[in-house]
């Protein structure tokens, strides 16, 4: 998950670096204020994607058993996974948006 490395990247960029930057999610908030910035990142990005694995393959293995398709199953990990890549790219986007602006101000300044 190449998007949720992205995201990790860009959160930790700017609640390192850009004054003002603050975690919206109070969970990753707390766990990163408790562990510190970067340890936090990563500890929360990873659980993260393995709990989207655990239940999206589980679905999937549920999904096999009930229908006897493989069909089913491919469909459900690229709708998942797809929906959870979109929003992780979202998620770094507005990340990288957020430090770009306050660095071209910085730079202004």
């Amino acid at each position: 998950m190449f998007t949720k490395i992205a995201d990790m990247c860009t959160t930790a960029v700017g609640l390192l670096y850009i004054p003002g930057i603050t975690e919206l999610n109070p969970i990753a908030s707390a766990i990163f204020h408790e562990m510190g910035t970067v340890t936090g990142v990563v500890v929360f990005g990873g659980v993260v994607v393995f709990a989207v694995a655990i239940v999206v393959e589980l679905g999937a293995c549920e999904l096999y058993r009930w229908t006897g398709s493989p069909t089913w199953p491919v469909l459900l990990r690229g709708g998942a996974y797809g929906s959870v890549s979109f929003v992780y790219a979202a998620a770094a986007y507005q990340n990288a948006v957020l430090i770009a602006n306050h660095v071209h101000l910085g730079l202004l300044l």
